[in-house]
């Protein structure tokens, strides 16, 4: 993968986290009866996510060291 493909799944993951804490924002201030037919957010693709960046990040500056 090159290190543009990196930043751009790296960036494309944070928007996923990022959309799914919006999700689960609107969802918290929802009534009971409002939640209803509506799924609960998931922690996991924001955790996943955001581990997901960091593995990358740390890979694509190991590869830069190399470069240099």
């Amino acid at each position: 993968m090159t290190q543009d493909a990196k930043i751009k799944y790296m960036i494309t993951s944070l928007r996923i986290a990022m959309e799914e804490m919006d999700y689960k924002e609107k969802y918290d201030k929802l009534d009971c009866k409002e939640k209803r037919g509506m799924r609960k957010p998931n922690m996991s693709i924001i955790k996943d996510n955001l581990k997901n960046v960091g593995r990358q990040s740390f890979l694509a500056v190991r590869e830069m060291k190399k470069e240099l």
